[in-house]
């Protein structure tokens, strides 16, 4: 194959993702828009990943194939978006999969749209390695993007094409902000331009067990109210005081008048949402239970037995809903609500959405702990 001037420039980080990662590249070589180049660095893998991408790059000279020790995921994002040839750069995670037009709609979008300096898209959610008919619905338009931003991300991290300019003057990726590090750019990218996502789905979101930990979700709780947090000081006219590299904990969630109660809540949102999500693409309540599960030993729960077993009611609730066990499903989502308000604002917001169901588009998603993931119906 013949060298091309690339009109994309695609950022793949590897790290140990050997299982996954035949589908992720040919998915970037399938695409319809077939002038791009990737940078694939390999971030020090222990498996296999090097000796599979090393084979890619022989065999496809648009692959541009590195390896090194491990730096983490924030510094190879940044050395990838440094390396590319183009303005516009897309980003993929190992063990996603992008659809084959997906190259070709951004670039169009934002060739068209100049203000507009990150574009995602939406996605499907992929589990035990088939699609599911869970799929998001991120927030579209600029306006409605910028409105969800003071929440959460509002963009799936896997499914973005950003200009590399406007990332590069914002100040890259910020390392000690993992896993929020998407998050906390896009708050910087927002101070000169726009956001957007597409309304087509694009990407499959692959979840798997390796991302609810409970030490994984304690750090995407933590570091998306951190990054939160510096949004408010910053709209109030206060510096930037996530410029300091300090990791984030509890003892930094604290220094920002963060309390325990805060951070508990977000996880439990952010676990909620997962196993929500588990429970709408496999239909399996043990499954999506599991997710739950997986914390109930840790700090969150113990400190707040009360309201982390309204968690599981609700989502027994939803189960029973699932299983067609109306009156069940209605007594347990109900009862949860009166034990945790975070729950009843979650079952008005679903009366609200059944009530509408013509609405489309702009909507917001659920956070989760590699990102934002689909916006699952509730059930009542």
């Amino acid at each position: 194959m013949a060298p091309i001037a690339p009109r994309v420039s695609v950022v793949l980080p590897v790290y140990n993702a050997a299982a996954y990662l035949v589908e992720a590249v040919e998915s970037i070589r399938c695409q319809s828009l077939t002038e791009w180049e990737m940078h694939v660095i390999d971030d020090g893998s222990s498996d296999d990943s090097a000796a599979i991408l090393e084979r890619f790059a022989a065999a496809d000279p648009r692959i541009i194939f590195t390896s090194r020790p491990n730096l983490g995921l924030a510094a190879t994002l940044n050395e990838g978006i440094e390396r590319a040839r183009c303005d516009l750069v897309a980003l993929m995670n190992a063990d996603d999969i992008s659809h084959s037009g997906r190259l070709e709609a951004q670039l169009r979008f934002l060739t068209t749209n100049p203000r507009v300096a990150v574009l995602g898209t939406q996605t499907r959610l992929l589990i035990d390695g088939h699609p599911s008919t869970v799929t998001s619905r991120l927030p579209l338009s600029p306006h409605a993007t910028r409105a969800f931003l003071a929440t959460a991300s509002p963009l799936a991290h896997p499914s973005v094409m950003l200009r590399r300019g406007a990332v590069i003057e914002a100040g890259g990726y910020r390392p000690h902000l993992v896993p929020a590090e998407d998050y906390d750019l896009w708050t910087r990218v927002a101070e000169r331009h726009d956001l957007a996502n597409l309304p087509q789905i694009l990407l499959d979101y692959r979840i798997h067990d390796a991302q609810a930990s409970a030490q994984q979700i304690q750090s995407v709780a933590i570091a998306t109210l951190l990054v939160r947090a510096g949004q408010q000081r910053k709209r109030a006219g206060g510096a930037d005081v996530l410029v300091d590299p300090v990791p984030p904990d509890r003892a930094a969630a604290a220094a920002m008048g963060i309390g325990d109660g805060v951070i508990a809540s977000e996880i439990r949102q952010i676990v909620l949402g997962r196993a929500e999500s588990v429970l709408a693409a496999t239909g399996s309540g043990a499954r999506a239970r599991s997710v739950l599960e997986a914390i109930d030993d840790a700090p969150t729960s113990l400190a707040d037995r009360t309201r982390w077993q309204a968690t599981h009611d609700w989502l027994d609730g939803r189960v029973a809903w699932h299983e067609g066990r109306r009156l069940a499903a209605l007594r347990l989502l109900f009862t949860a609500a009166l034990h945790d308000t975070s729950l009843a604002r979650r079952l008005v917001a679903a009366g609200i959405r059944r009530a509408n169901p013509g609405r489309s588009g702009e909507h917001s998603p659920l956070p989760e702990a590699a990102g934002a993931t689909p916006d699952v119906d509730q059930p009542v």
